[in-house]
């Protein structure tokens, strides 16, 4: 008999935008890190695993979990993806964050990446004609 093994959740990266001095306050989940993440094991993914459905082991949402934080600001990470990140005062360019997927089962994706831009934002000049 060969018996099926799970496999752990895939976690793909991520890229948001936030102007200078301005908090980025992902709320809602198709903004959430875990919205194009994925358990192979689980339905309705199409090529789940045919056994899952059979054993309900693995029918449960996957979580996120924080792995590394970023360093040129805060965040306030939830495990359902969604987070508050506060940029460093006066800070621009680029942040990231490190997070992974986890299944119900507790098995842990590779990290995923949170790549964040802190843009500075344009300064209006008077024009002389």
């Amino acid at each position: 008999t060969v018996l099926p093994v799970p496999d752990a959740p895939i976690a793909a990266d991520d890229n948001y935008i936030t102007p200078r001095n301005t908090a980025l306050v992902v709320t809602t989940s198709t903004q959430a890190v875990l919205n194009n993440d994925f358990d192979p094991d689980t339905r309705p993914y199409p090529h789940a695993a045919p056994w899952a459905a059979a054993s309900g082991v693995d029918l449960l949402p996957i979580y996120a979990e924080l792995a590394i934080p970023p360093a040129h600001g805060t965040i306030v990470f939830s495990p359902v993806g969604t987070f508050t990140y506060t940029p460093g005062t006066d800070y621009s360019g680029s942040d990231s964050f490190t997070y992974r997927a986890i299944d119900a089962t507790g098995r842990q994706s590779e990290p995923a990446t949170v790549q964040i831009r802190v843009n500075t934002p344009p300064v209006a000049s008077a024009d002389n004609y």
